[in-house]
């Protein structure tokens, strides 16, 4: 059987990663998803309580490169066999989610529903019900560009949402970019971390899940889709009891600091919903005074995401800030450790780590939704 984990653009290879680590699967990376084997539903279930980079985890039951959509649709729904998914008592409900394609999606979901209905009923010999609102399965088309990929959604919900962000700001990321930001920072459970712009918090509340094994989703287990799958009656109680025991307190030492006042609160708050507050320090300081906090060479990783230009912000004045941040990066950070950054652009940061002897190791792409962003892998250069 196969699975695909759909996800952000540009950070496929780090899903894929991912899931090979939570389920020892061989995955397979296309754009905005990961292809992956998997001998047992629990392995979805498990991927849907524990992963950091997924949005959806669905059951793959076909997928095409489009050429002539609908009469491909038709041919595809009409090949599966659907006598071990829906039964006389089955509601399900057709789900679209397209990204760079012109096709219309109610067109889609309405078009795909007649056929999974007129297929039972000449197969099985009864009609399905559809239910909008309360479905027991939910069939989900997902479409990038032109490739289209058809499952059972196992999640039910977008799960790079996370339950954590109660307090936010325009200036907040995705727990998913978060954790990508760690995984291609190489970030340990036994290293200090540093989040110098830490604003609402993701990033070191994403560094202190994955650092004390602490499921993503570990408040909200209840709320997953694959309950309701009439085909899945595995008791999964056993399952999540086997993930919660493996939480552990972190070697590491993580610490968030902001200058402004309202995104301290805002951290603390969002890494108590997250049950992961113990594991880290938020305090408000001023880039400037950071050589005051910390010792020298003593932090392993500085993953940020700093200020950007902005009506608010002038060159000149993210220059400066800029200047400061790779000042006490150099000072703070050990000879082999790195800085991660995200940004809209890395020109300015690359300008001003040339100063403080830092190159840049690494560049990576990514979009969430319509915004393209950088991530800069800055290292240390040897003197």
């Amino acid at each position: 059987m196969k699975g695909v984990a759909l996800t952000h653009k540009g950070i496929e290879k780090i899903t894929g990663l991912e899931i090979n680590e939570l389920i020892n699967a061989k995955t397979e990376t296309k754009a905005t998803a990961v292809i992956f084997d998997f001998s047992n539903f629990k392995d979805l279930c498990l991927l849907c309580y524990k992963a950091q980079s997924v949005k959806r985890i669905l059951y793959l039951l076909t997928l095409f490169k489009i050429t002539d959509f609908f009469t491909q649709l038709m041919e595809k729904l009409s090949k599966i066999n659907y006598a071990p998914l829906i039964n006389k008592k089955t509601s399900f409900k057709v789900i679209c989610e397209k990204i760079e394609s012109g096709l219309n999606n109610e067109e889609i979901m309405k078009r795909s529903g007649e056929i999974i209905i007129e297929v039972v009923k000449k197969t099985n010999g009864f009609k399905p019900k559809v239910n909008l609102e309360n479905p027991k399965i939910i069939f989900y088309v997902y479409i990038y560009k032109n490739q289209c990929y058809i499952g059972i959604d196992f999640s039910g919900r977008d799960l790079s949402k996370r339950d954590y962000k109660i307090f936010i700001s325009n200036v907040s990321i995705k727990g998913t970019i978060a954790y990508t930001l760690l995984r291609l920072g190489n970030f340990s459970a036994e290293e200090t971390l540093v989040d110098l712009f830490c604003k609402s918090g993701e990033i070191i509340i994403e560094a202190g899940l994955y650092a004390s094994k602490f499921p993503i989703n570990y408040y909200s287990k209840e709320n997953f889709a694959f309950y309701n799958l009439p085909f899945f009656k595995e008791d999964i109680k056993n399952l999540f009891e086997e993930q919660d025991k493996k939480i552990c307190k972190p070697k590491t030492i993580i610490y968030g600091y902001d200058a402004n006042q309202k995104y301290v609160m805002q951290a603390k708050k969002n890494a108590k919903i997250a049950g992961v507050q113990k594991y880290m320090s938020i305090t408000k300081q001023d880039i400037e005074w950071i050589d005051l906090k910390q010792r020298e060479k003593s932090i392993d990783k500085i993953i940020t995401y700093p200020p950007i230009l902005s009506k608010i912000k002038s060159e000149n004045k993210i220059v400066r800030i800029y200047k400061e941040f790779f000042y006490q990066a150099e000072y703070v950070l050990k000879d082999n450790g790195l800085v991660v950054v995200l940004s809209k652009s890395l020109e300015l940061l690359e300008e001003q780590a040339k100063k403080y002897h830092f190159k840049l190791k690494d560049k990576k792409e990514i979009w969430t939704g319509k915004q393209k962003m950088f991530i800069g892998i800055f290292c240390k250069e040897i003197k």
